[in-house]
């Protein structure tokens, strides 16, 4: 899944880039369908799990601080009756690069979704930090990750809507 890059040349450069071996690209809007039916078709599906949305996430701990963060690999899975298989590339002291992929992530229900989703987003953000714990100076963020639950973090920053209540 993605979302269009400004400039759109670097757009272009870097979908180029994502399937030049044959991904299909996703856009993010009306996303969820077409991820489901490529999950449904034996496809694969992958996602950033360590992005938010304003409009639809969760809350978690990550790094001991609450952050929001997409429930959308938790529901694909759930719906899909399909394991979430992480995967970090990290580069080795050579140049060359490897491919970490700890064990598949098995969905727990409980028969309440709400509760499902947050505790399985939680999961899959707690493999995230593992990795980022693993190899931080290889991890790259430059959203602005906790700024819901602690915006004097940033600077400048002003919220667009007021914190969520968990």
């Amino acid at each position: 899944m993605v979302r269009p890059l400004v400039p759109r040349r670097l757009d272009r450069w870097v979908n180029h880039a994502r399937s030049r071996f044959g991904n299909h690209l996703i856009s993010k809007k009306q996303a969820f369908p077409k991820m489901l039916k490529a999950i449904r078709g034996n496809g694969i599906v992958a996602l950033m799990a360590d992005l938010s949305s304003r409009k639809q996430s969760v809350a978690v701990d990550y790094f001991g601080r609450r952050a929001r963060t997409s429930p959308a690999a938790a529901l694909l899975a759930a719906r899909c009756r399909a394991p979430i298989i992480a995967a970090f590339t990290t580069r080795n002291p050579d140049g060359s690069f490897s491919i970490n992929i700890p064990p598949p992530v098995t969905v727990q229900r409980s028969g309440n979704l709400k509760d499902d989703l947050k505790r399985n987003t939680q999961r899959i953000t707690d493999i995230v930090e593992k990795a980022v714990r693993e190899y931080p100076e290889q991890y790259l963020w430059m959203q602005k990750r906790w700024k819901e639950y602690y915006p004097h973090l940033y600077p400048g920053y002003r919220p667009r809507f007021t914190p969520f209540e968990d």
